[in-house]
């Protein structure tokens, strides 16, 4: 908690510092390296927090598309194209919007000022693993995107830049994590305060990036499986997340408005208990209530995930047996014969308050990327069941970083651990779905990946994936216009701009 209050003060002085020199900051980038440039330290809290998202990208990329097509959420209304598989172009735009004219910009700048000083080995370290994982999301959700050539317009007056085929911007990123790990130094000039992740600290960087390799390697196992397995294993061999004291996360504070907030906390918190018009998927609860095996297993996350609310804001009850999921891809009658209200949303005081923390990367999510090598018989320290139920683990008891109703009991974190189902490939995917509720964009990349948890498609009128879930996000429209040559070479490449037009490595 000092941590978190600490950190979200800095971020709130360094974000008001850095609107107020915005204007300014053309001019400066034209020459990354001149002494009069603002701080490469500054830049860092400004880059991490805009990958972190404000409530316009995180309503429509995350919550709208990726987590309502992954099941977590399912709509109240029509308008909510993911839910349906219809096309809205402003909503799969926006995480790409976002990122290209503000963190990618920024982590570029913080690039090209740092790589050629020696003194500043940690910035430039860190500053290229914060930059993979920037991209990653991006071509994770698009495919082909613009990468060597990205964010370089004040740089190097590069404003039209060239899509890079997804098979070489995962090697380049690979790549890239394993030499900034190798490269950074005890005791050099490093973010300290102004790195709202870690402070600076490069073990924990190490471990961040090492993880963050484990979760692009596991990427590939459809596609090129030996990569695959050597990219996990030379990442296992060194410091990955060993506790959740390693994740990384961005603090967010109640105020003031923009990028200091929560992103997905100021969808829940601005519009009222009806305004977002999201409810719990049936699929997350019948999953969490063990409903397949009459309730025998009950996810004691449940009624810390979501609440059920009267109309005036009052939570009606805490036991989970009264909950009830949404279907997916309900057309308008249909949702008109229910009373909405009783149905779960996702929790208002916790899990998507204004200062709630967005999780990067997790504990949780490592142990299972490390019981699935192990599954594998990939040569990885520990075996498949111990990574899995240190995942399951550690993954309720991180809900504690949202506040102390997110402390589950050690009596029943171990009673859901005894009777889970062994591990196996698909129920250490299953576990990792649930462990990435609110974070659809990585659980749709690995639904996308495996095929777990099964999901049952939704057949709405009108759909545009024919009645399957898409597997990318369209290109924003803007791109046929404004840089229209380098779009038509990236469609040509890689397939029709459609929703089932599979990406790279998501591989039949």
């Amino acid at each position: 908690m000092k941590r978190l209050l600490g950190i979200a003060a800095l971020a709130m002085v360094a974000m008001v510092t850095l609107q107020a020199c915005d204007e300014g900051l053309t001019e400066m980038n034209e020459n990354p390296t001149v002494a009069t440039e603002l701080a490469p330290e500054f830049k860092m809290t400004r880059a991490q927090l805009e990958a972190s998202e404000g409530r316009f990208e995180a309503w429509r990329g995350n919550l709208i598309y990726a987590s309502s097509m992954i099941q977590h959420l399912a709509s109240t209304t029509t308008a909510w194209a993911g839910d349906r598989y219809t096309i809205n172009n402003s909503y799969l735009s926006a995480h790409w919007n976002l990122m290209y004219p503000n963190s990618v910009k920024s982590i570029e700048d913080i690039i090209a000022q740092t790589k050629d000083e020696p003194e500043w080995v940690n910035l430039y370290s860190q500053a290229r693993i914060m930059r993979v994982f920037i991209y990653h999301r991006i071509t994770d959700l698009y495919g082909d995107i613009p990468y060597s050539e990205a964010g370089k317009g004040f740089i190097e007056n590069e404003t039209s830049p060239a899509y890079d085929p997804q098979e070489e911007i995962y090697n380049d990123m690979i790549n890239e994590l394993t030499e900034a790990v190798n490269a950074m130094q005890q005791g050099a000039v490093t973010f300290g305060e102004n790195d709202l992740l870690y402070a600076g600290d490069i073990t924990q960087w190490t471990k961040f990036g090492n993880s963050l390799k484990m979760r692009l390697g596991m990427r590939l196992t459809e596609v090129d499986p030996n990569l695959a397995q050597s990219t996990v294993e030379s990442a296992a061999s060194g410091m990955y997340m060993e506790s959740n004291d390693d994740i990384a996360w961005v603090p967010h504070a109640s105020g003031p408005s923009g990028i200091n907030r929560n992103g997905v906390g100021e969808v829940f918190q601005d519009f009222g208990l009806t305004g977002h018009n999201f409810r719990l998927s049936d699929t997350l609860v019948d999953m969490m209530l063990d409903a397949e095996n009459g309730n025998q297993n009950i996810d004691p996350r449940l009624t810390i995930f979501a609440k059920i609310y009267d109309e005036d804001g009052n939570v009606t009850t805490n036991d989970p047996l009264d909950y009830e999921g949404l279907e997916n891809g309900l057309d308008a009658p249909e949702l008109g014969d229910l009373d909405l209200i009783q149905f779960p949303i996702p929790n208002r005081e916790l899990m998507t308050s204004y200062s709630a923390p967005n999780l990067f990367m997790t504990h949780a999510e490592t142990r299972f990327i490390l019981a699935e090598a192990a599954a594998r018989g990939w040569n990885v320290p520990g075996d498949a069941q111990t990574h899995y139920e240190e995942g399951i683990r550690a993954a309720m008891e991180h809900l504690s970083l949202y506040g102390d109703e997110g402390v589950i009991p050690e009596s029943e974190i171990q009673d859901y651990i005894d009777n889970v189902p062994p591990a196996d490939i698909e129920q250490i995917n299953i576990q990792k779905w649930l462990a990435l509720y609110l974070n659809g964009y990585e659980a749709y990349a690995n639904w996308r990946r495996t095929g777990y948890p099964e999901l049952v498609p939704v057949d709405f009128p009108g759909n545009r994936s024919g009645g399957q879930i898409p597997r990318r996000y369209l290109y924003p429209v803007d791109e046929q216009q404004n840089n229209g040559a380098n779009y038509d070479e990236a469609i040509n490449r890689q397939g029709p701009d459609e929703f089932m037009t599979r990406i790279w490595w998501d591989a039949q």
